[in-house]
């Protein structure tokens, strides 16, 4: 909708929106450009907005870029649409900026529009894969500023016609631009830069910087000059002794630096939350500027208060010192409220987070540990890739994070396509599941689920890396009945047109399950409590995640289903809010037959997986030959149990109905092996392995951090196998 006079108006009925970029061009005079997914397709629409009401303009000519020969036209746009960006030159020519993905493979173009047509003018190098762009007008000249993914890490460019500049020869990933000409012949550039650390308890998570750069154009060649890192925005690192504190999630966007022209200079602005240790729905954000100058930066001063999610609209270029600041308003609400702020022109009275919060914290290199420890002898081979043979079918270890959130949920931080190449390359995971909430504080727009099954089929590479799409069934009705938070992660074997939420079903799970089923997916119980149903689409419950250890902390809940004869294994998923999938104290082993969507969602439906709380610790684990998963009907039982690990094994239980029925002592030897015979009584049972290993565990309790986690944690728990003994004769 956008208002044009008194009334609303519609400007367009599609399957999906994406997030508009909007542009004053003269008072009362605004363009909107925004992607709209329709006829199976991402388009791009321009629209109007003046005195005389609203109109629509010709189309940017998106298809035109797409794969193609005059004699074969380009099929309709299969990727996505991303980073819009206006910007207005002097003569009042606009500048449209945009990402075109399709697969992994992204490109941002450059279009100079008018009233009536929209021309493409530059276009970022093939094999450099950019996102993100930002554009500015240098006189009569556009400079687009973008980042891009060259194999190895994401780095900053600036692009001048053919010149292409590199800003960030630090090491690090360096993402996010934003540029603002000062002048006629001086550009300013400012990005965030994230680099790897670990705390002295084993936390890993992402530092990240304000970095600057000042750009000068000496005829066409453009000449760099780094200013370095203006300011540190990791106020989510937390020293977790001698008090540890919580670590709670956030509405705003305190990964976004922006920068804005005014008459005393160049500002570079971004947001942190006002107090880092409050609870989400209790914090709100304070704007934070420096004046950028060659001959140094000025201190940090708080510019506006009170809101979230703050932009700088418009073209980048205030008129005076009082500037106006878009920001979502207030306190946390279900709806986008958007409302404008001016910025004070004295500084407020707000406290910088303090600086020594994040002590200890040693930077690192990653990917860190080994995939999986080597194994001998058996019918494992001898090769890196564990694997198993059962009834003559092969059965390699795969590992997976199934519960991963991204900048989609509200409260959650990381773009989709940096996080999944975190989880391949930094965390070395063979699979991943992106689950960001349903509805939590805002919902899952069917834009943004589209985008989430564009990434996902994008990022999948069958036999070298599985990207499977999901979302976070978020109920929150249990709470009236004291239950924990009481959620579901939805595992689907491809993209679909939109989901299931529970505000629109009032939390009815059997809605959620009809869709899950009709799709071919599969549900996830996780967090420390919940009620299941008995239906076949509920296959595994969450063992432990970065926020907890669950098994450890209460395992009563999920003995309780076991005995009522739910059939469920168990999984690990790191639930990261924190951009670090794979590397949050939680990950799922996987026998599967293939490293494909269908090989990971039978061995997941099948119960042939285990839980580990970070560490990559091998568990086969079988009844009468059957594995993990397996139902057998005997009477008598002969169990093997094989564990590998890359440090010490202190000790291995079998549970049995509930109860240790035997405790093994495996004198911190990285491999254990026992074969136990079994004879129960008639009637149904259930066994399960625990492993311990070295090293310390941390349990929930008050004042611990939420969401940190250790990244190689000391637990494993395998998959119950379900037995039955028939009456004798």
């Amino acid at each position: 909708m956008a208002q044009a006079g008194e009334e609303p108006r519609e400007l367009v009925t599609a399957d999906a929106i994406g997030d508009p970029a909007v542009l004053t061009i003269a008072p009362q005079t605004w363009w909107i450009a925004a992607p709209i997914y329709e006829g199976g397709a991402w388009h791009f629409r321009r629209f109007r907005i003046g005195p005389s009401g609203l109109e629509s303009l010709p189309d940017a000519p998106v298809e035109r870029l797409t794969p193609g020969s005059p004699a074969t036209p380009p099929p309709p746009l299969a990727g996505e649409i991303g980073g819009v960006i206006l910007q207005r030159s002097r003569d009042g020519i606009v500048y449209l900026a945009l990402t075109l993905a399709h697969g992994q493979t992204s490109r941002a173009h450059l279009f100079r529009c008018d009233d009536a047509s929209a021309e493409p003018v530059l276009t970022t190098p093939e094999g450099l894969h950019a996102r993100r762009p930002a554009v500015v007008v240098l006189g009569d000249q556009p400079i687009l500023a973008y980042d891009a993914w060259d194999g190895q890490a994401y780095h900053v460019y600036v692009q001048c016609g053919d010149q292409r500049v590199k800003l960030s020869e630090s090491p690090g990933w360096h993402i996010r631009p934003d540029i603002v000409a000062d002048g006629q012949r001086t550009v300013w550039v400012t990005w965030v830069r994230t680099t790897d650390v670990m705390n002295p308890e084993g936390v890993v998570d992402s530092r990240c910087e304000v970095m600057a750069g000042c750009l000068r154009l000496n005829g066409d060649r453009p000449h760099l000059q780094p200013i370095g890192a203006v300011d540190d925005m990791s106020h989510g690192l937390l020293d977790l002794s001698p008090n540890p504190r919580g670590v709670w999630g956030y509405l705003g966007r305190r990964r976004h630096p922006m920068l804005l022209r005014t008459p005393a200079g160049v500002l570079v602005l971004w947001e942190q939350k006002r107090v880092h240790d409050r609870k989400t729905r209790e914090n709100v954000g304070v704007l934070w500027g420096r004046r950028l100058a060659e001959s140094g930066i000025g201190e940090a001063q708080a510019l506006a208060a009170g809101g979230m999610a703050y932009t700088v609209p418009g073209s980048r270029v205030a008129d005076d010192d009082r500037f106006e600041i878009c920001c979502l308003e207030g306190w946390h609400v279900d709806e986008r409220h958007i409302t404008f702020q001016q910025a004070s022109s004295t500084p407020l009275d707000e406290r910088r987070l303090p600086r020594d919060a994040w002590r200890g914290w040693k930077s690192i290199t990653l990917p860190r540990d080994p995939v999986a420890p080597r194994l001998r002898g058996g019918d494992r081979g001898g090769t890196d890739r564990p694997s198993i043979t059962l009834n003559g079918t092969t059965y390699h270890l795969y590992w997976l994070d199934p519960h991963c959130h991204t900048c989609i949920s509200a409260d959650a931080e990381g773009e989709l396509d940096k996080l999944y190449r975190y989880a391949r390359h930094k965390a070395g995971l063979d699979a991943v599941v992106m689950s960001d909430n349903d509805y939590y504080l805002l919902p899952l727009t069917r834009s943004e689920w589209r985008q989430v099954c564009a990434a996902a089929d994008a990022f999948n590479e069958p036999g070298a890396f599985v990207a499977l799409p999901g979302y976070e069934w978020t109920c929150r009705r249990e709470f009236e009945s004291k239950l924990p938070p009481d959620h579901r992660t939805i595992i689907l074997p491809g993209p679909t047109d939109d989901i299931v939420r529970w505000n629109e079903m009032d939390g009815d799970y059997r809605a959620l399950y009809e869709f899950t089923q009709r799709h071919g997916g599969i549900v996830h119980a996780h967090h420390q409590g919940w009620r299941l149903l008995g239906n076949l689409v509920e296959a595994n419950i969450e063992a432990t995640s970065s926020w907890d250890f669950y098994l450890e902390a209460d395992v009563s809940c999920f003995h309780e289903h076991l005995l009522k004869g739910h059939k469920i294994g168990v999984f690990g998923g790191s639930d990261c809010h924190r951009r670090n999938p794979g590397l949050g104290g939680a990950l799922t082993g996987v026998w599967a037959e293939s490293l494909t969507r269908e090989g990971i969602l039978e061995a997941l439906r099948s119960h042939r997986c285990y839980a580990t709380s970070g560490q990559r610790v091998m568990i086969d684990f079988r009844a009468n030959g059957k594995p993990m998963g397996a139902v057998v009907e005997a009477g008598e039982v002969d169990l093997s149990v094989d564990v590998v690990s890359p440090i010490p094994i202190l000790s291995v239980e079998l549970v049995r109905d509930g109860k240790v029925a035997r405790r093994w002592d495996a004198r911190r030897q990285t491999e254990f092996t026992a074969g136990p015979h079994e004879s129960p009584p008639r009637g149904d049972h259930f066994y399960y392995i625990r492993v311990v290993l070295e090293g310390p565990i941390y349990l929930r309790r008050e004042g611990m951090p939420a969401n940190l986690m250790p990244a190689f944690g000391p637990r494993a728990w395998s998959s119950p196998i379900w037995v039955t003994r028939a009456n004798d004769g």
